[in-house]
């Protein structure tokens, strides 16, 4: 697994101006987001300024939070399931632990894919300096709730029921839960800041 390249110019910056300040943490193969409060793209969505990006059932599954470190770049955590629940991305605090049941994982530079099977792509992220988090493709599950999204595609996501959500080219910003997801639908919580192109709630696609 490659990991060059995985650090923000201002980190290494920093690391140039205060090389005995290096701790823990800031090893390669780690996220490195950078100092300043991410930007985080879904497929077409953007989310600035927020700490739960995704919340599935009451649990936050991607979120972005700032270390009490001093100097130290903001946390990424995230966990992501396949349809049989096996897990099949997990950051904890930036530090990426691929589960051993994944088909295949690749860490190159600042992009991670995961594949379950040939072909079949369930996770593509990118780290753009100097402070994205761009998902380029996301496919998984949680509590019997289906979350994909791809470039230029929707955000979508469907219920147990059957029913989908699709929400598309909008941005978010200052949220204190900005998709919050349950079996019933999306709750968009406490936005200081939002503008959606198009949200929609379809009846049950077969």
């Amino acid at each position: 697994m490659s990991t060059a390249g995985s650090l923000s110019k201002d980190t290494i910056f920093y690391y140039m101006n205060n090389p005995k300040c290096l701790e823990d943490g800031f090893s390669l193969n780690r996220f490195d987001l950078g100092r300043t409060h991410p930007q985080i793209i879904l497929g077409t969505l953007e989310f600035n300024k927020t700490q739960d990006i995704l919340t599935v059932s009451g649990e936050p599954i991607l979120t972005i939070k700032k270390s009490e470190q001093k100097h130290s770049p903001f946390l990424l955590s995230a966990k992501f399931h396949s349809q049989d629940g096996t897990e099949i991305f997990v950051v904890e605090n930036n530090v990426w632990k691929n589960p051993t049941t994944n088909w295949d994982a690749e860490m190159k530079r600042r992009e991670v894919k995961i594949r379950r099977k040939s072909r079949d792509i369930q996770l593509l992220i990118e780290v753009q300096p100097p402070h994205t988090l761009l998902v380029k493709t996301l496919k998984a599950y949680y509590k019997g709730i289906e979350i994909s999204c791809s470039n230029g595609k929707p955000f979508s996501v469907r219920l147990p029921d059957g029913r989908y959500v699709e929400v598309t080219d909008s941005q978010m910003s200052r949220c204190t839960k900005a998709l919050d997801i349950s079996h019933s639908g999306i709750n968009l919580e406490g936005c200081q800041e939002a503008r959606f192109s198009k949200l929609s709630l379809s009846s049950i696609r077969r």
